[in-house]
């Protein structure tokens, strides 16, 4: 999908785009010769001006998540529960792609938690080929500022003081053991 809208989604943003490190598909090397061809000779077929950085990496490390994060104004993600968190705590605003195919289907569930508290819109897999990718990118573009938090009750899921809990529960189980540290 990103393959297939790249220069017209670079004619009006930047991606950064974690593509994995399958070597069965080669995705990342697929990605960035793309790129690299868009910059250096536009097609005319294609009718864009390939304005934005492309920056692919096989996994964006979590040194690194952070600075990804500050920098986007628009995150496109799978719904997983670390991820929900991460997106709520920043109140980031989202295009959530939730996994169709897992078990309890927990990442539909994660998904529509962030729609319900105004920060994302959620896309069904089966439905990405039936819309122009990069033009709901771009409208969401538009219109980033409605995607705010509307429900600020939703913040009791994040755990403010989640490292003092974790610290205290770490000394019980010490306590409990006989340790002494």
């Amino acid at each position: 999908l990103v393959l297939d809208s790249m220069e017209k989604t670079l004619s009006f943003c930047n991606i950064i785009h974690q593509t994995g490190d399958n070597s069965v598909y080669g995705d990342y090397e697929k990605l960035v010769n793309r790129y690299e061809k868009a910059k250096a000779e536009p097609t005319i077929s294609s009718k864009t001006n390939v304005k934005g950085k492309y920056y692919a990496r096989k996994f964006i490390l979590e040194n690194e998540i952070g600075e990804a994060y500050s920098k986007a104004n628009l995150v496109i993600s799978r719904c997983g529960a670390h991820t929900i968190a991460e997106l709520l705590a920043l109140e980031k605003p989202s295009l959530l792609i939730p996994i169709p195919w897992v078990s309890h289907n927990e990442q539909n569930e994660n998904a529509r938690i962030l729609k319900g508290a105004g920060l994302s819109e959620i896309i069904e897999e089966k439905d990405l080929l039936k819309i122009d990718f990069s033009k709901y990118i771009e409208q969401m573009l538009i219109d980033i500022n409605k995607y705010k938090l509307n429900d600020l009750s939703i913040r009791k899921l994040i755990k403010q003081d989640a490292v003092e809990i974790i610290c205290n529960e770490v000394l019980e189980l010490f306590k409990d053991q006989g340790s002494t540290r």
